[in-house]
């Protein structure tokens, strides 16, 4: 195999990852040589899927968050995120220890992403204090911050400001069992992506008080396909519709 030109072994990882989901042999593939490494390397971190250990994020995925950052080509390379969750642990802190390279890397990000702004030193210390406590969404949340060229999103948290990912063309979102629901908020947000083509959501019910309204500072982006099952007091698709001028 050694002497495969490049595209063939390209289409050899390409193949092995569709009839492996766990990629066991695109793994396998990586750690054979220096240059199966580079080959297969964007293939292999192509797509990426975050699990739940219970109520919290698993460390070894923390790992990968962690390299992703550090590595923004790397970074680059992930076109597809699925993320799984069963709601949040923060109730049940397990910080991590004092000097750590995670306790050094939770606050060097939130210096990145709040910067020296006093109005949000609340708001940074919730996201530390969730982060602390491997919440998966709050992990999730950073490791969104890096993925510029993702297409592809699996359930995600929205963001406020304008213009995000502007490769991302479909976002589904779905519950992790039938005793659980997604609240309409999140998915507002996703609208409004410059990208955003399709939108599926199952399982959608609010849970609490009607969320406000959004407010957007710019014209509704052209979601063309909406996909929504198992709806249920669902008050926040009004604002979706509003913001689908141009379904299909």
């Amino acid at each position: 195999m050694k002497r495969l030109p490049t595209e063939l072994l390209y289409f050899i990882g390409q193949y092995s990852r569709e009839e492996d989901p766990a990629f066991r042999t695109l793994w396998a593939l990586y750690l054979c040589s220096w240059r199966f490494y580079h080959v297969f390397k964007p293939l292999l971190y192509s797509e990426i899927r975050i699990t739940h250990d219970g109520d919290r994020i698993p460390l070894h995925d923390v790992d990968l968050i962690l390299r992703l950052w550090r590595d923004a080509e790397l970074a680059r390379q992930v076109h597809r995120l699925e993320i799984h969750w069963q709601g949040c642990g923060s109730s049940d802190v397990s910080k991590f220890e004092d000097g750590s390279k995670i306790v050094a890397f939770i606050n060097s990000a939130l210096d990145e992403i709040f910067g020296s702004d006093a109005l949000l030193y609340r708001t940074r210390d919730k996201w530390e204090h969730h982060l602390q406590a491997r919440c998966q969404e709050a992990w999730a949340g950073i490791l969104l911050v890096r993925l510029s060229h993702l297409r592809r999103l699996f359930r995600q948290q929205p963001f406020d400001r304008p213009l995000p990912f502007p490769y991302l063309t479909e976002v589904t979102a779905s519950a992790h069992s039938r005793l659980h629901w997604i609240e309409s908020d999140l998915l507002t947000s996703f609208f409004y992506f410059p990208a955003v083509r399709r939108v599926n959501v199952f399982a959608v019910a609010e849970t609490s008080a009607a969320p406000e309204s959004l407010v957007v500072k710019h014209d509704p982006l052209p979601v063309r396909i909406l996909v929504v099952s198992n709806a249920v007091y669902c008050r926040g698709m009004l604002d979706w519709l509003a913001a689908s001028a141009r379904l299909e």
